[in-house]
């Protein structure tokens, strides 16, 4: 009824056939600006077209993604504020720290066990027990235990999620997570997380000789210590960078929410358009400010 091609009060989405390039889309949408917003620019600036565009103004027009707009979007005049894919790495950063320590922890728990394990593997290869065969018992356990892991850790954040929402003022749910892509990429986590925290116990422990093991003989070679300590070197190293940078973050949301603001928040009143700002003289009118002064 009242076309204004200056507007931005309309938020515009498009289906677009799928041979089609979405550059050469947008190349159109710029030709139609150029086509039905030219001569509401010149009637509104006192310029032609060209030398308001030459002059460094305009207005850019460009397609993106719908699913890009939640996480990537942050342009003026959205539905809702949107999220930041910033937060997301830093966290899914964070639950990889916290994988690699249990991983770790799971490692040198095994090794240290492996004494006690030495006799089932001596007897096991005097019995004809190949070196595959208990590299595969042990990946298998590890693999296990890393299922039964992730059933307990789904269990925890079905409880867990209402409370969640109710202090982040979030609405998930279990649902969201539970989908068959979901639930391939926790299988291929579990089957890839039990393989790699289950690889070096396995190879470790399977390549104990009989004779050694059951004469009581075990030793720990120093390749091996050395291994284990780099791993706890490693495992405190990201556990205190984890809780350090948590300690951190606290202490800067604790400051912005108690630091004094310099002026009494309560009985403010913020009033719009105090003054009159001339766009074509860049001034401000300063005396509708004197008067809400008064």
């Amino acid at each position: 009824n009242q076309p204004n091609w200056l507007s931005f009060s309309a938020l515009s989405y498009i289906q677009i056939d799928g041979e089609v390039q979405i550059k050469e889309v947008e190349a159109r949408i710029q030709q139609m600006l150029k086509q039905y917003a030219e001569g509401q620019m010149q009637a509104r600036n006192g310029i032609s077209y060209d030398e308001y565009i030459a002059a460094g103004n305009g207005y850019d027009y460009f397609l993106q993604p719908i699913k890009d707009i939640h996480l990537h979007s942050h342009l003026e005049g959205e539905i809702k504020p949107n999220g930041n894919v910033t937060y997301i790495y830093i966290f899914s950063i964070v639950a990889i720290f916290i994988l690699v320590i249990a991983c770790i922890n799971f490692m040198n728990l095994s090794t240290a066990r492996s004494t006690e394990r030495g006799k089932e593997v001596g007897i096991r290869k005097v019995l004809g027990s190949a070196k595959g065969q208990l590299i595969g018992q042990f990946l298998t356990e590890s693999v296990i235990v890393t299922l039964l892991s992730a059933v307990l850790a789904l269990l925890i954040t079905s409880l867990a999620i209402p409370y969640f929402n109710e202090v982040t003022g979030t609405t998930l749910s279990l649902d969201q997570v539970i989908t068959p892509l979901n639930i391939g990429l926790i299988i291929a986590l579990i089957l890839f997380i039990g393989f790699l925290a289950g690889a070096y116990p396995a190879f470790f422990i399977s390549s104990f000789k009989p004779v050694t093991v059951l004469k009581g003989k075990l030793k720990t070679s120093g390749q091996g210590i050395g291994l284990r300590n780099t791993l706890v070197v490693l495992q405190f190293t990201i556990s205190i960078a984890l809780i350090s940078s948590t300690m951190i973050v606290n202490e800067q949301m604790s400051y912005m929410l108690n630091k004094p603001l310099g002026f009494e928040e309560e009985n403010v009143v913020v009033i719009e358009s105090a003054f009159a700002l001339n766009n074509s003289q860049n001034t401000v009118n300063w005396s509708r400010f004197e008067t809400f002064k008064s």
